[in-house]
């Protein structure tokens, strides 16, 4: 039985920089997709007020 120990290649980081890194990323991720979500509503509202705007324009055409 051979017993190995895991080293990292030299100049590689460290788990716990990795770790960090690793969170940074999935903070800046939550932040872009909650961006996003509110881009998402706002683009839905203006085409909803689009939609309706032109409902009632032709509603008054016809009346």
């Amino acid at each position: 039985m051979h017993n190995f120990k895991l080293k990292g290649a030299p100049g590689s980081k460290s788990g716990d920089q990795l770790y960090r890194e690793f969170k940074q990323f999935e903070q800046d991720i939550l932040i872009e997709d909650r961006r996003a979500a509110e881009f998402q509503k706002k683009m839905i509202l203006i085409i909803l007020g689009l939609c309706i705007g032109l409902f009632i324009a032709t509603l008054t055409m016809f009346l």
